[in-house]
């Protein structure tokens, strides 16, 4: 069946765009990424640790991790801070700087705030991109060589293991492991000894250790590095350094800075058009369709198109400034193509299951760019005006399309199905089981179900728990924790079904999506 294109209107209002008020954020501690925070249009006063900076539009603020601060910018001005990934990219500085951004950054910049906010993707290609400005002068001197990286085993059930052991998940038991790849503990404890050279153990401390030492090399802190690869102090790290490497953590640290080299940064830093052709940005990257089902409404906007949609049975592409609602419990589908922008504009809470019948494409003038990135600022960060109300763009763009309220339009055995689900994801009901206990036909409550979301009842249910598995991931959950949550048995599997779905693995995806990374 061939999907019905959306509607498209044009949207203008005599009162738009509004005053943007002056916005404030106070002691933010960026801990454990540093942030650029990029004055687009306007002006910001940054108060850090003894110093205040007046930072104007087209000037940004590098901050490093843990440095408290506080933000106040000006009416009509527009404030994006940015988690700044620091793997694989020049060590992070480790002083607040004032700096210049290059001219031709300002969409790429948009797009790193659209990854802080899960609507998009760094990919490989933006890793570091940042640290571009800054080139070569921000390297910091080489550290100490790390110790020897183990070996990885070559059967398939042991470098699985130490692939989930090298991504982070370094509390989970031998038992559990060897469970999850169908062998015995004593198989995979054989196999790590014969093709590594070191038992599982010993393995599973030397992976702790070379990863903490690559984090301390970069700059981080001891304690910080033994919390990210899993020791509750760090005095345990400490002793698994001395057992793998015979010296100290801190040995590792990356030594003093060259006074020259130091002043060269800040030069580049702070007078790069004076010094040299300004870099150019890296290309935004195009976001492979990823699928979802929300329990709330949510509005999105197109800050760059094109952006293709699929919201139930209908088909929609968002040009640039294009804004369009997706439905709660109605199955959607996102693309990008390359250089496309998409920004969550916000949502009203509370699931209820609605039907996409009366939605539109909502087609916004170019002189509305500014407020309505301003709004997605203060609706999903800590930088806003007091009293901010976060629903105002929403009940605007709710009238614009004439949806009521409720929708009665849903057969309400499938609405009480996806309140149901949404309610308790690791529900292992069958669409069977609700329509027994429902007393409706099950023929009957298929087919509805498939006419309501366009898609099978099984499919509906695995895309809903990866949107709340993204959810809680965003919140810090730990992969294991959500897969107990969804109802997984493994944790495996459901590594397997994320990653189907969403193109990477729930550690990637918070390294790269919540972390900044």
């Amino acid at each position: 069946m061939t999907e019905a294109l959306l509607p498209r209107t044009g949207f203008h209002r005599a009162d738009w765009p509004p005053p943007m008020p002056a916005c404030r954020a106070d002691d933010v501690e960026n801990q454990p990424v540093s942030t650029l925070i990029w004055v687009r249009s306007g002006t910001a006063r940054i108060a850090v640790p003894h110093e205040t900076h007046a930072v104007e539009a087209g000037e940004a603020l590098w901050i490093p991790p843990g440095v408290m601060h506080s933000v106040r910018s000006g009416p009509e001005s527009v404030v994006l801070p940015l988690h700044v990934p620091l793997d694989g990219s020049p060590a992070p500085l480790d002083r607040v700087v004032r700096l210049t951004v290059p001219p031709g950054w300002d969409d790429w910049l948009v797009h790193r705030f659209a990854c802080v906010l899960g609507y998009g993707y760094g990919g490989e290609s933006t890793r570091g991109s940042l640290l571009d400005w800054i080139g070569p002068a921000a390297t910091r001197g080489p550290g100490r060589p790390g110790p020897a990286r183990p070996p990885l085993p070559h059967s398939a059930p042991a470098r699985a293991a130490a692939q989930r052991l090298i991504d982070g998940e370094f509390d989970v038991p031998l038992a559990r492991l060897a469970a999850d790849e169908k062998v015995s503990e004593r198989t995979l404890q054989r196999r790590f000894l014969a093709e590594t050279g070191l038992s599982f153990a010993r393995w599973r401390r030397a992976a702790r250790v070379d990863i903490a030492a690559r984090h301390i090399a970069a700059g981080r802190s001891v304690t910080w590095a033994a919390h990210q690869v899993g020791y509750a102090t760090p005095s345990g790290l400490a002793h698994a350094f001395a057992a793998v490497a015979g010296r100290n953590p801190a040995s590792y640290s990356t030594p003093p800075r060259d006074p020259d080299q130091d002043r060269e940064l800040l030069r580049v830093l702070t007078g790069w058009g004076r010094a040299r052709t300004p870099p150019a940005p890296p290309e935004i990257p195009a976001v492979p369709e990823f699928a979802s089902v929300d329990d709330f409404d949510i509005a999105v906007w197109a800050y760059r198109g094109p952006v293709h949609l699929r919201i139930g049975g209908l088909r929609a592409r968002l040009e640039t400034g294009d804004a369009v609602w997706l439905p709660a419990g109605i199955p959607n589908t996102i693309r990008t193509e390359p250089g496309a922008i998409l920004l969550p504009l916000g949502a009203r809470p509370g699931f209820r299951a609605r039907s996409p019948e009366g939605l539109r494409i909502l087609s916004m003038p170019e002189e509305y760019a500014a407020f309505l990135l301003y709004s997605v600022v203060a609706n999903h960060i800590d930088l806003r005006p007091p009293g901010h109300d976060d629903q105002y763009v929403m009940d605007v763009l709710w009238a614009a399309h004439r949806l009521p309220e409720t929708i009665d339009d849903l057969p309400p055995a499938v609405a009480h199905v996806m309140t149901a689900l949404a309610d308790d994801p690791s529900d292992r009901r069958s669409l069977a089981d609700f329509a027994a206990e429902l007393g409706v036909d099950n023929r009957v409550l298929s087919r509805q179900f498939r006419e309501a979301t366009s898609q099978p009842f099984t499919r509906w249910r695995a895309q809903l728990r990866m949107t709340i598995a993204r959810n809680l991931l965003w919140q810090g959950l730990t992969p294991s924790t959500v897969a107990r949550r969804l109802g997984y048995r493994h944790l495996s599997g459901f590594s397997r079904l994320f990653t189907e779905a969403n193109h990477m693995t729930p550690r990637q995806f918070i390294r790269t999506q919540v972390e900044g990374y």
